[in-house]
């Protein structure tokens, strides 16, 4: 059978690595860009369909986009690896694309993998996510904490209001917050269990 030819998109030679292939001439420069053009063309269309959830290109965008902030807000920045350990769910390929808009870099991690080989995929990467080293998470290293190593909050007030009064209340806040004090002082932190 023969195609025509002016269906198929110009092809070059590339080389990356020592190797030399054959590449589309004119392609996105990155996954981000490859997703912003198929967004553009097909905004309307099904990106995922996941057993009964179905998501268009439109609603994935404005997931990835929160997805992305919150990662930002958390410390995420380009260059950073975020390990990414997902089953293959839609939530994986949110966290993937969120990496993308950032900049990061996308370290996916196969859920079956056991601890030794996350302790060298995360040696290996360096990865960290919103503030939290996931070799203490995840027991590889006793050395590494395995909670938060630093909160921020920021807060973003709409109001007809001085900088001096934004300040004193959000020092007032800190006061009146439970979540401050159990976090900014030394709790006693009982565990209990009972058999039903």
């Amino acid at each position: 059978m023969n195609w025509p030819l002016e269906r198929f998109p110009r092809m070059c030679r590339g080389a990356h690595f020592g190797r030399v292939f054959a590449c589309f001439a004119e392609r996105p420069a990155h996954l981000n860009a490859l997703f912003a053009q198929t967004l553009s063309r097909h905004a309307a269309d099904e990106a995922l369909v996941c057993a009964d959830r179905r998501i268009k290109y439109a609603e994935l965008d404005g997931i990835v986009a929160r997805v992305a902030a919150g990662l930002a807000r958390g410390g995420l920045r380009a260059g950073d690896r975020l390990a990414i350990l997902c089953a293959n769910e839609p939530e994986f390929v949110f966290a993937l694309l969120a990496a993308f808009r950032l900049g990061a870099i996308a370290v996916p991690i196969n859920v079956r993998e056991q601890t030794p080989e996350l302790a060298y995929v995360l040696n290996q990467c360096k990865a960290r996510e919103a503030g939290m080293d996931l070799q203490g998470i995840l027991g590889i290293d006793p050395n590494v904490r395995n909670g938060f190593d630093g909160i921020k909050v920021h807060y973003e007030i709409d109001a007809d209001a001085t900088e001096a009064q934004i300040a004193a209340l959000v020092a007032q806040s800190q006061k009146r917050s439970a979540v401050f004090d159990v976090i900014a002082n030394p709790t006693d932190v009982t565990v209990t269990t009972s058999k039903a």
